[in-house]
């Protein structure tokens, strides 16, 4: 999908697309104010719906998720999102870090948006789009339990990827939910996870038919 590739080099390496019919002259020299929108990371995409969830910090900017919004008629669900970190609440840099949107089901950590407004509007809308909501702490967020993604095959069958510290961290309930859904798929990426910073969601980019 266009919004794909529009998304990974929004604010990053808009330069290179200048002669590509996805470029957005008004992107052009956000880059240089330090205003960026990290492509996968930095929006969730519910596609059937048209909602763009965003947290918001330095890597994920407001006004570049609206005109993203604007280009590609998306419904922006904007919110901040915390960890604790050095007896501190600390922003979260990425969106899919906190949750992830699947066909039929959202795996999400309220416990990172502090606000309780924000939560709410966050909930309403993927209760409006019928998600069912499986719900992760914020240990399990810090586990990359947030940061997976749905895939399906030739058969349209649907599989959850995570890692295999996402996976373990579930407790079975979660699982449980998952699996009405899904099939999962874990593989250890700890190498990535504790080097990187970043889980099985952030390895991949989908492709569209």
């Amino acid at each position: 999908m266009a919004e794909l590739v529009y998304a990974l080099v929004l604010g990053t390496s808009a330069a290179r697309l200048k002669s590509s019919s996805l470029f957005l002259p008004t992107i052009d020299n956000y880059e240089n104010r330090n205003k960026f929108l990290e492509g996968t990371g930095s929006l969730v995409l519910d596609r059937t719906n048209k909602l763009a969830f965003c947290a918001l910090s330095p890597r994920s900017d407001k006004e570049l998720l609206q005109i993203f919004c604007d280009e590609y008629s998306f419904e922006p669900v904007i919110f901040t999102a915390y960890q604790n970190h050095n007896n501190r609440r600390a922003l979260i840099y990425h969106t899919n870090v906190v949750m992830s949107i699947c066909s039929d089901y959202s795996i999400v950590c309220f416990d990172a948006i502090d606000s309780f407004k924000e939560k709410n509007n966050v909930y309403k809308k993927l209760k409006e789009a019928g998600k069912t909501i499986i719900e992760i702490n914020e240990d399990q967020l810090l586990s990359f339990a947030g940061n997976v993604i749905e895939l399906k095959n030739t058969d349209n069958e649907s599989f959850i990827v995570m890692s295999s510290r996402a996976l373990n961290s579930l407790n079975v309930n979660q699982k449980k939910t998952i699996c009405k859904f899904s099939k999962i798929i874990s593989s250890d990426i700890s190498t990535i996870e504790d080097v990187g910073g970043g889980g099985i969601r952030c390895m991949i980019a989908e492709i569209f038919n």
